[in-house]
């Protein structure tokens, strides 16, 4: 259910080349019928959402995000494959076509970028994207989320994959109290040892078997899973601390849709290699 990112641009050099500005991570969820692709803030921009540093080596704004969809054979039901997609980050007057937190825009590290599945479908061949979106609404048995508790960043860690483009999964620890805001804003901490490629993953609880919920009550059933919030990279480049946007956020995100005012005009750098 995650999805291998890349922020990239084009060169202005002739032939034009795609150059990759910074990778990450992001997943699809369902809002009032639509579809939306989540990831950082940081990563749709490759600026730092507090101090704006570049974080890539071109001081260039990525145009578009790219990677690899899930592919639907429907000539041979089961089996499951991938196809390159793109999608345009900014509109025909480069302003974003992405969402930020309606209060604290930018400071959540976190975007919602609306997505159409009928737009990826692989033309001249019987297949369709299929999009594996989370969920947003509580979860039927909510979990107990509290420090110490285990939990799961599912992304790409310096782009690695497996079985195609399947994510690694990393396991953490719940490091600081779950509702507790940190500097005011919708997060908390976990202890991972996360690389990059993880950022804007999808930190979910996934358990078999016995587990407590949230009313203190143990249940006793399958595999079941919960959308926790959305990962955005570590406190600092020593530290095994990273920070985690809890689900509400997204939500917030996508109720308030208030658009990014970020301008794409290509003043920002001439991206060109040689």
């Amino acid at each position: 259910m995650s999805i291998s990112i890349s922020a990239t641009r084009d060169t202005t050099t002739s032939p034009v080349q795609q150059l990759s500005i910074i990778d990450g991570t992001g997943f699809i969820v369902q809002f009032a019928g639509a579809f939306y692709l989540i990831t950082n803030w940081h990563i749709a921009t490759g600026r730092n959402p507090l101090s704006g540093a570049n974080l890539n080596s071109y001081d260039a704004l990525p145009e578009r995000l790219s990677g690899w969809l899930h592919l639907d054979h429907q000539d041979e039901p089961g089996k499951l494959g991938w196809h390159a997609w793109s999608w345009d980050l900014y509109d025909e007057n480069g302003q974003a076509l992405w969402y930020v937190h309606p209060e604290f825009g930018k400071n959540v590290d976190v975007i919602a970028l609306p997505v159409d599945p009928s737009a990826s479908i692989v033309s001249g061949h019987d297949r369709a994207t299929m999009f594996f979106p989370y969920s947003l609404d509580p979860a039927p048995r909510p979990a107990a989320l509290y420090p110490t508790a285990d939990v799961s960043v599912v992304g790409f860690p310096a782009g690695v994959t497996v079985g195609g483009k399947l994510p690694v999964w990393t396991r953490g620890t719940v490091a600081t109290e779950p509702a507790a805001p940190i500097d005011g804003l919708p997060a908390f901490l976990v202890d991972a040892r996360t690389r990059p490629g993880q950022s804007g993953s999808p930190v979910i609880g996934y358990w078999i078997g016995p587990r407590v919920l949230a009313n203190g009550t143990t249940y006793v059933g399958g595999e079941e899973w919960e959308l926790f919030g959305v990962y955005s990279g570590r406190t600092s480049t020593d530290s095994d601390l990273g920070k985690v946007w809890r689900r509400e956020a997204v939500r917030q995100i996508l109720e308030g849709a208030t658009r990014d005012v970020l301008i794409f005009d290509g003043s920002d750098a001439d991206p060109s290699v040689g």
